[in-house]
C-alpha cells in the first residue's frame, strides 16, 4: 500500500524527503518515507492524502506516537495479504473497516485508493466522532456490537477487520457470534 501513496510523489518529493530527513541516505523504507514525508510539508503531505491530525489521549488508538499519519503496518498487511491470493483494490470499490476505532487503518487505505470510497464502523461513539470530523473522504458510522451492521447485503467490495477482540467492550461483554 505505501508504494501506491508514494508513486502519487514526483521524483524531486522523494528527493526532498530523503535529504531532509534521512541526511539524503537510499536505505529508507516506504513506511519511514510515508510517515516522516508527511511531516516535511502541507504540499507533500497533500499529494500523498495524508493528515498528521491524530487523536487525543481520550481517543480510542491502537497506536501511540507524536509522529503518526495512519496504521502503515496494517495496511501493508491488508495490501500483502491481497496481492498473495490475487486480488487487487477496485478502483472504484466500496470498502468497509470493521472496528476501525478511530479510523488509523481507513486513512492509509484511502490514501493509497483514493478513487474508492471508504466506510467505518465501530461501537465506540467517541472514536466514530473524531474520525468523521478529521478524516477526510471516508463516512463512518456506529455501530452495535452485535450484527448486523447498517449495510445493505452485498454492498462491499471487500472488508477488514483487524485487531478487533483487542478493544474494552462497551457493556462489558463479547458479542455473540
Amino acid at each position: 500500500m505505501g508504494q501506491k501513496i508514494l508513486a502519487r510523489l514526483s521524483p524531486d518529493d522523494i528527493l526532498l524527503i530523503k535529504q531532509k530527513v534521512f541526511g539524503g541516505r537510499d536505505d529508507v523504507s516506504v513506511d519511514a518515507m510515508i510517515v516522516q514525508g508527511a511531516y516535511v510539508s502541507e504540499e507533500i503531505r497533500s499529494k500523498m492524502g495524508l493528515s498528521i491530525v491524530n487523536p487525543p489521549e481520550n481517543i480510542h488508538r491502537m497506536q501511540r506516537g507524536n509522529i503518526y499519519v495512519g496504521d502503515t503496518y496494517s495496511a501493508n498487511m491488508v495490501g500483502s495479504i491481497l496481492k498473495k491470493v490475487g486480488i487487487e483494490f477496485l478502483s472504484a470499490g466500496k470498502y468497509l473497516d470493521f472496528g476501525c476505532s478511530s479510523g488509523s487503518l481507513t486513512r492509509i487505505l484511502k490514501a493509497a485508493e483514493p478513487d474508492s470510497q471508504f466506510f467505518g464502523v465501530d461501537p465506540i461513539k467517541s472514536s466514530i466522532d473524531w474520525a468523521s470530523k478529521n478524516i477526510e473522504g471516508a463516512t463512518f458510522k456506529v455501530s452495535n456490537v452485535e450484527p448486523p451492521v447498517d449495510f445493505p447485503d452485498g454492498y462491499f467490495n471487500g472488508v477488514t477487520a483487524i485487531s478487533i477482540w483487542s478493544h474494552p467492550f462497551i457493556n462489558s461483554r463479547p458479542p455473540r457470534i
